[in-house]
This record gives C-alpha cells, structure tokens and sequence, in this order.
C-alpha cells in the first residue's frame, strides 16, 4: 500500500511539473544552419495566464539585422511560419546587437500559438540578417522547471528509493 501512495505522489508532481510558466532560449548558429553565421543570443520568457512577456539579447551577427521573430509550431531544425513579429517589442533592424523586450498580451491569440505547443518547446526565435535571410541564429523556448519540482521530484524519487529497499528481518 505504501508503495502505491508513494507511486501516486510522484506521479502528481510529475504532472504538475508540466505546467510550466518559466521558459528560456539560447539562440545560436547552430540550430540555423550553422556554416559561417556568427551570432548568439539568449531569452527569458515567463507566462502568466496568456500574456507572454520576455527578454532577448543578441550580438556578434555577421551582417546587420533585419527581421526578429517568434515562429512556430516546429522541433528544432525544422522551419515554421511567422507567429509574431518583435518589432514593436523594440527590434532595430540594421544592427549586429540589440536586445528586445515586452509583453504580448494574449501570446494564445495566434491559431499556431497553443500552451501545448509552447511547452513542448515547439516555438522558437529567430533573428534575421542580410547575409541569412532566413535566420543567422536561433533558439527553441524551452521550459524552465521551478526549483520547488525539482525539489519534490527529488525527494518523491528518493522516497522510492527508500521504500523498495530489502528489509531487514
């Protein structure tokens, strides 16, 4: 019975670990093709309720910017549309760095746009260039899980750990 109760438990965080409002990205070369891109950037993006807000920083591109976007649904390697543009988010075109950041208010608003996919980090940004059109670097938003499930996935797999242990007689 105790190990049933214990099963369950863990089975609970499991699942509510899956609700994730934290989300990250490290854009780089390689998940746009690689060959002589030179770029890196990186990404936070917390989700509360629908409104996605989110900070990205970027340097080192080859040729000046053109374009910044949030694409999907795609796994990585693969392209996806245009779900929403970053340039009212404070995105400079012409520029080799720059950092862009805001909310969208209803991040769910665009039928691509699902919390499924954003949690399966299905979602990605790209930044343009005039050497890459198609994107000098990229990162998938990936979720950030919070450090209180890590802590009860950690003590739940200990828990069982304990329990499947001989015992003594």
């Amino acid at each position: 019975m105790k190990k049933i109760l214990l099963f369950v438990t863990v089975l609970s965080f499991l699942v509510q670990s899956q609700a994730q409002s934290l989300f990250n990205a490290v854009l780089d070369p390689g998940q746009d093709g690689g060959g002589n891109r030179t770029g890196t950037g990186s990404g936070t993006f917390t989700l509360n309720g629908t409104a996605l807000t989110f900070s990205i920083s970027y340097s080192g591109l080859s040729a000046n910017s053109t374009g910044a976007h949030i694409h999907g649904p795609a796994a990585p390697g693969v392209n996806a549309s245009v779900m929403y543009d970053l340039t009212p988010f404070g995105f400079t075109p012409g520029t080799t760095a720059g950092t862009i950041s805001g909310t969208i208010p209803d991040f769910f608003s665009n039928p691509s746009s699902t919390l499924a996919n954003l949690e399966a980090g299905l979602d990605y940004v790209n930044i343009h260039n005039t050497a890459f059109p198609g994107g000098e670097i990229r990162g998938q938003i990936t979720g950030v899980p919070e450090p209180s499930t890590l802590a009860m996935l950690a003590l739940g797999g200990a828990g069982l750990i304990f329990s499947m242990r001989p015992k003594n007689t």
